[in-house]
């Protein structure tokens, strides 16, 4: 196969050199045309245009040349013989003599007059437009004579100066002929290579982009345009995800939750070693998150990996019950396996599966919570879609009241468990005894096998009521933030008093209570006799049984108090999505709040 390749010569006899060589080279197609620094550079653009692969020239006409054009350029050098040639010439002259040029002349001139001890004067120039100027300064030094490239004789010219032209003999054009069939060789397999990376990233169904810094696009792919890049939620992740890849020096991911869509996207710092920084934006839709009102059913954290020691410091407490819950809870964080996490309301479920996911290897990762009785079937169809081959695999998937995921489901996710594939890390919570359901029939007995390898059973508040002594204070403290309040203490009396309750409702439960106390107190500790009224709502609601059903015997407005604390109290005191459960806004909810806050404070009934 021919090269077809433009010559561009600087001067006369290098264009009649090159034309003579090229008909002795049967891999060369090689037309030559005349001209110098950016008469040559517009014979390039105009050649690269019209089709040509190669480019062949010399000095700093090749310089300018390699900078306008995308296709390669060959440099015919300027030989140690092509200086001698020149050298020897004037080594008879008496005068002073100068050499002119760019670094590729002046750096050999240099030391072959060391060589010969010849007393030349070496001048290197960047740009062109320095050449006049060293000229003008060497023709009052009184130097007549000056040798470099066709840019410096033409000045020496103008100054009335003798130029001597170092011309490229037949030895150095060849040797640009080879160097330009080698590199053209080498770019031709690089952008067959790029060809086909252009191909796959354009076939990509993940939205790439490049940027150099932290605003600067470089590259886009076609898919990138079906994502909303310039909506402010967007950008806004995008630019923190950079800056945090940057700071890092890792992939950062983020999975972003939209009005109509959720999109995982990850910044992945580039090392090309050309030092200029870049980092690789790869936006991925979430197939499950298809619907505004959906999101009330699936909640997004973006966490950071932290070590089992620290995960779970948000514990409180130091009871044994406890210790041992956390003991199994950081041996689980360490395997990537399932894990059942059992236990009744409001004893901490989703706060040990957030810790298992954060200690564990996918602690960099989204972690996905999901309410099981919140999805419709078409929707799990989504939700196990994108735990196979979406963007939610790579994260932990948590899935609580796992008691109210659909039969057939059940079916489908046991076998996906069990296949233990390239998948998400999978947290399970019940607030029911599996068994019993799996006896009666309602829970698929596969599933349950396979989430009895890895069981973390919490205890409930009543029996680690030794923690309430840490518990208590630390409720105290959120009080006093949220109501303004300086409240350092609660009476010891009252405390054992709130001990010898059952706590239905667990650690929700008594922090509700103490937090309607706070509301109610306005002296630095909490006393018996001011909050009378709450410790007998608490004995009350602690007489009925576990498990506990509305109480029917109280006014419409009571039962709707109870509906709204137990409806807090499952969707883990997040407001947002009990309003959306109860069917009202998020104002509405705020108001009866404040109702329940002046007239039955939270965690207490009549």
């Amino acid at each position: 196969m021919r090269v077809k390749a433009i010559g561009i010569a600087p001067y006369a006899g290098l264009k009649r050199l090159m034309e003579e060589l090229a008909k002795e080279d049967p891999e060369m197609d090689l037309v030559v045309e005349q001209g110098d620094l950016e008469e040559g550079v517009d014979i390039a653009r105009r050649a690269e245009k019209e089709g040509y692969e190669l480019v062949i020239s010399r000095g700093g006409t090749a310089s300018l040349i390699r900078e306008a054009v995308s296709i390669p350029v060959a440099e015919i050098p300027v030989s140690g013989y092509d200086m001698l040639r020149v050298l020897t010439l004037l080594k008879d002259y008496r005068g002073e003599v100068a050499i002119v040029g760019f670094p590729n002349i002046t750096r050999g001139a240099a030391v072959i007059c060391d060589l010969l001890n010849l007393s030349v004067h070496t001048v290197t120039v960047r740009k062109p437009s320095e050449v006049e100027e060293q000229l003008e300064s060497r023709r009052r030094q009184g130097i007549q004579v000056v040798v470099g490239d066709v840019v410096t004789v033409k000045a020496a010219e103008k100054l009335g100066m003798h130029g001597l032209l170092i011309t490229s003999g037949r030895e150095a054009v060849l040797d640009a002929f080879e160097e330009g069939k080698r590199v053209y060789r080498l770019f031709s397999r690089l952008r067959r290579e790029a060809s086909l990376y252009r191909n796959i990233l354009d076939r990509d169904r993940r939205g790439i982009v490049v940027f150099g810094g932290k605003e600067r696009i470089l590259f886009r792919n076609p898919a990138a345009a079906r994502f909303p890049l310039s909506a402010p939620a967007v950008e806004r992740a995008i630019q923190e995800l950079v800056e945090e890849s940057l700071r890092r020096g890792q992939t950062e991911s983020r999975l972003l939750p939209l009005e109509e869509s959720g999109v995982q996207i990850a910044a992945v710092p580039l090392d090309d070693r050309s030092g200029e920084t870049r980092v690789a934006i790869h936006l991925e839709k979430c197939r499950f998150a298809v619907s505004p009102e959906k999101w009330g059913c699936v909640e997004i954290r973006h966490t950071r990996s932290e070590p089992k020691e620290t995960a779970f410091h948000r514990f409180v407490g130091k009871s044994g019950a406890l210790r041992e819950a956390i003991q199994s809870a950081q041996k689980y964080s360490e395997w990537d396996v399932p894990v059942w996490i059992s236990g009744e309301e409001g004893t901490g479920k989703e706060m040990f599966a957030l810790a298992i996911h954060q200690a564990s290897p996918r602690g960099d990762q989204p972690f996905i919570a999901v309410d099981s009785g919140c999805l419709k079937p078409e929707e799990w169809n989504e939700l196990i879609a994108d735990a196979v081959a979406g963007s939610v695999r790579r994260g932990t998937l948590y899935l609580k009241n796992a008691e109210q995921i659909p039969a057939k489901v059940q079916k489908r996710l046991g076998a996906l468990i069990a296949d233990e594939g390239d998948g998400p890390r999978w947290l399970i919570s019940t607030a029911v005894d599996l068994g019993k359901e799996v006896r009666r029939g309602a829970f698929d007995r596969k599933l349950y096998q396979l989430l009895g390898r890895a069981h973390l059973p919490l205890p409930p508040l009543r029996e680690r009521k030794e923690d309430m002594d840490d518990l208590i204070p630390l409720f105290i403290a959120e009080g006093n933030s949220k109501y303004g309040k300086s409240i350092v203490g609660m009476e010891s009396e009252l405390i054992e008093e709130l001990k010898r309750l059952t706590w239905p409702g667990n650690i929700e439960e008594l922090k509700r209570a103490v937090e309607a106390m706070v509301l109610k107190s306005d002296g630095h500790y909490i006393g018996r006799r001011e909050t009378a009224d709450i410790l007998e709502r608490l004995k009350q609601e602690a007489s009925r049984p576990v498990g506990r059903e509305l109480d029917w015997t109280g006014t419409l407005e009571e039962m709707e108090i109870q509906i709204i604390q137990r409806v807090l109290v499952e969707e883990g005191m997040n407001q947002t999505r009990a309003a959306q459960r109860l069917g009202i806004n998020r104002s509405t909810l705020w108001r009866k709040l404040q109702n329940v806050h002046r007239e039955t404070p939270p965690g207490n009934k009549r």
